[in-house]
């Protein structure tokens, strides 16, 4: 008979990707998927629903776009370190600016259009950090 516990596996990575534009969300789920094709991919379409979601549910990831109405992505990510120090944060943004206002909350800076090789090497250092 085998040992329960030896079965037990990680859970599925739950990943937030935030993006106002549906065409974004869907590159930013259409990578995650051919990386990871068994994560947990929860979409917010303003600051609004990704407070939301991070406060209300296990979020492993976060993914934000930097160009957003209201709260651009640093400021998201801001409001988000207030709650969740910890929890690995990339700013996806084609502005090369951006990069030096991700590195001060923490968050990666990832160029548009992502590689899957940056992306990929980001994922791989959320899993180590959250132990999975």
């Amino acid at each position: 008979m085998s040992d329960p516990s030896s079965d037990r596996r990680p859970p599925r990575q739950r990943l937030l990707v935030a993006d106002d534009a549906p065409p974004g969300r869907a590159m930013l789920a259409e990578a995650v998927r051919r990386l990871r094709p068994a994560a947990e991919l929860i979409n917010a379409r303003n600051a609004d629903e990704a407070l939301g979601a991070l406060a209300m549910q296990r979020i492993d990831v976060v993914l934000i776009d930097f160009s957003r109405p209201g709260a651009d992505g640093v400021e998201l990510a801001a409001l988000m370190r207030r709650t969740r120090r910890a929890t690995p944060i990339a700013i996806v943004s084609s502005q090369g600016d951006a990069w030096m206002r991700a590195q001060d909350l923490q968050a990666v800076f990832l160029q548009k259009p992502i590689s899957d090789e940056a992306l990929a090497a980001f994922l791989a250092r959320a899993e180590l950090q959250l132990g999975h």
